[in-house]
């Protein structure tokens, strides 16, 4: 073998080695790319609170057991709009006020990309309910489980982190403790109800 054909040799295994190292390196950063994209942190508001002297704030996680699963936690403070009391019959022309205060959990698994597109989900909520009548004040506290589905938009290609979140969903309300009884009157929520919602936040 002569001095050339060695030298020759060395040459394409450094070339060669050099095409594994930047291959590998391509390969992580990919790697790494997809985990910055997958796992992110939310933070949302449902901006028709604001509309009832209210607030909400939550703050959820993808991809923390699963790469399609999302959880979060949330807060949520409304004054009960009239319509929406008076909607029930008993409630009806008796001079009811309510506000509530809540805890939310959530849980939503998405379908095809773990952050945008179509989800299901599971909210579990605890709800202080602060009722009000003929000058009379009282409090009970409501567990609420609500089925939604929903479709995580992200609308701005420049700002992506960016996202518009609608959903529906299907609740249940049981009351687990306190009073919901004023001067002989009870205040009543439906037992099961549609609930629509539309959550605005960023994620990073």
């Amino acid at each position: 073998m002569t001095i050339v054909m060695i030298k020759s040799i060395c040459m394409i295994l450094s070339f060669l080695g050099l095409c594994i190292n930047i291959f590998a390196q391509n390969i992580s950063d990919s790697l790494r790319s997809s985990s910055e994209k997958i796992n992110q942190i939310y933070i949302e508001t449902d901006p028709t609170t604001y509309f009832f002297n209210g607030f909400s704030l939550a703050v959820r996680r993808s991809a923390t057991f699963h790469k399609k699963l999302n959880i979060g936690l949330g807060i949520y403070k409304t004054t009960i709009p009239d319509f929406y009391i008076e909607a029930e019959e008993s409630n009806k022309n008796k001079g009811w006020k309510a506000k509530n205060l809540g805890i939310d959990g959530f849980f939503d698994y998405y379908f095809f990309n773990p952050n945008k597109g179509l989800s299901v989900g599971l909210t579990l909520s605890l709800y202080n309910f602060t009722i009000e009548r003929v000058g009379i004040k009282t409090n009970y506290y409501s567990f609420i489980q609500t089925l939604r589905a929903g479709y995580l938009w992200r609308p701005f290609n420049k700002f992506d982190s960016v996202y518009i979140f609608p959903w529906i969903g299907i609740s249940t309300n049981q009351k687990i403790s306190g009073n919901n009884v004023i001067e002989g009157e009870t205040f009543t929520t439906p037992k099961v109800s549609i609930v629509p919602s539309l959550q605005i936040g960023f994620s990073f």
